[in-house]
């Protein structure tokens, strides 16, 4: 019985319910004209036991990835929390510190966006958009001239950054460019 002391007075009704429904099976655990044995107490209790140490192992792993998952986000939330302290930071640092519009981390753009820090609209897409399509021409049409049609099809992703981060320079950081001033830097 030291074998099964785990096991409460109910799972021990409940083992020999299932065996004599049929939902567990133990080879050898038949009892012949009512007669109650030993044998018979530890086949049954041990097929019972080995069918509950699956169910309880599965129902360990979902509660500990459960668990996971709570900490997870809550990582997750925490460090999103601290970003958003720090982003408008960053931003302030920024305006000193990045003196070329290709300098400034692309993320900042979603980041932006997402909280409302930069609003665009129509004419404005258009007008970054050419800066970056110009920019884009002139970084690239300097090694090769004849391959620009390749390589701004391909390119286009690269083109949307260019204009994400113009976008940026000029209405975050708060620094005037055009067509004149694309490849000009700040003096630092």
């Amino acid at each position: 019985m030291n074998k099964f002391s785990h096991l409460s007075l109910f799972e021990l009704r409940e083992a020999y319910r299932q065996f004599s429904a049929g939902q567990t099976q133990a080879k050898g655990a038949e009892m012949y004209r009512g007669e109650f044995n030993a044998a018979n107490l530890g086949r049954v209790l041990g097929a019972y036991n080995k069918k509950r140490k699956v169910i309880l192992s599965n129902y360990l792993r979902i509660m500990k990835q459960a668990q996971e998952t709570v900490k997870d986000k809550k990582k997750k939330k925490d460090l999103q929390e601290r970003f958003d302290q720090e982003f408008l930071k960053l931003i302030e640092e920024g305006k000193s510190k990045y003196t070329y519009w290709l300098q400034i981390p692309y993320f900042w753009f979603r980041a932006c966006w997402k909280r409302g820090l930069i609003e665009l609209n129509e004419d404005e897409i258009k007008h970054y958009k050419e800066l970056a399509r110009i920019a884009f021409e002139k970084m690239n049409t300097e090694e090769d001239p004849e391959k620009l049609g390749e390589i701004l099809a391909a390119m286009e992703s690269q083109m949307n950054i260019f204009a994400a981060k113009i976008a940026l320079w000029e209405k975050v950081l708060e620094h005037q460019i055009s067509k004149e001033t694309l490849f000009e830097k700040l003096e630092e």
